[in-house]
């Protein structure tokens, strides 16, 4: 039987409604929004001939971003059946959200990155030696964007000035005095937030030391090296970079007390050049005038490392709609965004794989691996919650809500009921070439990156204010 969309409609809202004109995304999304009487939201994403429709749960109080999604429907025109997910929890990230505070480490505003007992056998005993009670830089910022999502924003202030405290820029954990520009570059976009939610000009000292710092690594090539004793540009703290900087930007004409001691845009247009000239490996396939292709793993560095796929999605798309005539000046806006994840799902994507949890139980999956044509790269929990965040902006309904799907069911729950996810679905190498060693341990980053594709929170986008 084909069930028409009104009723579908009918039967997810149970509610009359009138959407509110459509807002077209920079992705050429159409977004229609209509708040319903007991204070959930119904919402109709479409891009060309594919339409999504959402019942989204009221948000936290306080927070600006929106609610989890409670049902959904995709619809193809044309098409006689329909992908429809019902969410039955009204508040379904609440073990998640219990579980991060869970993990919070003793006298301290930092939360440890891995839950690493009961130990797994599998692990080397350095690796072990290491996750035990390791706080990354990254895993911070994104515990303080949770919070800023869900409250209370103390913590996120907790969390700054800790780092705003140490003076200069921050290192790669708690255990780990070498300095990476990625984590360096997240604890900024934490800043930029907190300053752009709450008004506070507390941590521009913090935003401002960043910014010298990635002017002072930047390359005559524009691409930023990947710490002090790092020689090269790595890729993803480029993307990362692209839009800390086009925060940066926006934040100064929000705020017009602030000032900066860089020119952001500047440094951000090199950076841009950059990404496109030297990381970018593609050409016109369809005649569209758009480059079809993927980014190297670094400068000089052709693995495949399927983060700057989907993180390249997430940045690109959110420096396109801060600055359009930046994107078109440096080449930007040719880059075809989609062609980013059909590259990283026919050389990463594993499908229907089994993944047998810590404590034994098997479930079928499609995962991302770290790495790219490489059968032993694990499978990567995080860079498969990037992902959906990455399809959702893309307007890729169906493959977001197939992600989603497979993230819940890869969900790990403890004996207190909360519930996290594996950093990886198997232990080893993430690269070839080595990389660093991923554990199956519960851990912060795909947890927290699950939770932001379940509300469809993008972090390269600052809210915008009224």
């Amino acid at each position: 039987e084909v069930v028409s969309l009104e009723r579908l409609i009918q039967a997810i809202t149970a509610s009359d409604f009138t959407l509110v004109p459509g807002q077209i995304t920079d992705t050429g999304i159409t977004v229609r929004t209509q708040a319903l009487p007991d204070g959930k939201t119904f919402v109709h994403l479409q891009k060309d001939q594919l339409h999504q429709f959402q019942l989204q749960g009221p948000p936290t109080a306080g927070s600006p971003f929106k609610g989890p999604i409670l049902a959904s429907v995709v619809f193809k025109e044309g098409a006689e059946r329909f992908d429809v997910s019902v969410t039955d929890q009204e508040e379904p990230l609440a073990p998640y959200t219990e579980w991060l505070k869970s993990q919070r480490l003793d006298q301290t505003p930092l939360t440890q990155s891995y839950q690493p007992s009961p130990r797994d056998s599998r692990v080397d005993q350095l690796t072990q030696t290491l996750v035990e009670g390791l706080a990354n830089t990254y895993d911070q910022a994104l515990i303080g964007l949770d919070a800023l999502n869900e409250g209370p924003v103390e913590r996120t202030a907790d969390l700054l000035r800790h780092y705003q405290a140490l003076g200069g820029v921050p290192t790669t954990s708690n255990k780990e005095r070498e300095i990476r520009t990625g984590e360096v570059i997240w604890m900024g976009i934490l800043a930029v937030h907190y300053t752009n939610r709450t008004g506070s000009l507390e941590f521009v000292p913090l935003m401002d030391t960043i910014g010298q710092y990635l002017l002072s690594h930047q390359q005559a090539d524009g691409g930023i090296l990947g710490g002090p004793l790092i020689s090269i540009a790595v890729t993803e703290h480029n993307l990362d970079a692209l839009a800390y900087l086009g925060m940066m930007a926006q934040l100064q004409t929000r705020f017009k007390d602030m000032t900066w001691s860089i020119d952001p845009t500047q440094v951000q247009r090199g950076v841009a050049q950059w990404l496109v000239n030297r990381a970018f490996v593609g050409k016109d396939v369809d005649g569209d005038g758009d480059l079809d292709g993927s980014f190297q793993r670094a400068q000089d560095d052709s693995i495949f490392a399927t983060d700057t796929s989907t993180v390249g999605v997430l940045a690109i798309a959110a420096v396109r709609a801060m600055n359009p005539q930046l994107a078109k000046e440096t080449g930007l806006d040719r880059l075809d965004l989609a062609s980013l994840m059909r590259n990283a799902e026919q050389r990463a994507l594993v499908g229907s794989q089994d993944y047998v949890k810590p404590d034994g139980k098997t479930v079928n999956v499609s995962l991302f691996r770290f790495q790219g044509d490489n059968p032993v790269s694990p499978r990567s929990l995080e860079w498969t919650g990037q992902a959906t965040v990455a399809y959702q902006v893309l307007g890729e309904f169906s493959n977001a809500q197939a992600r989603l799907i497979d993230l819940r069911n890869a969900s790990l729950k403890d004996a207190s009921g909360h519930k996290s996810l594996g950093y990886a679905a198997e232990v080893g190498k993430t690269f070839s070439d080595g990389g660093w060693i991923a554990t199956a341990y519960p851990a912060v980053a795909p947890t927290v990156w699950f939770k932001f594709a379940e509300v469809g929170l993008n972090p390269f986008v600052l809210e915008q204010k009224q």
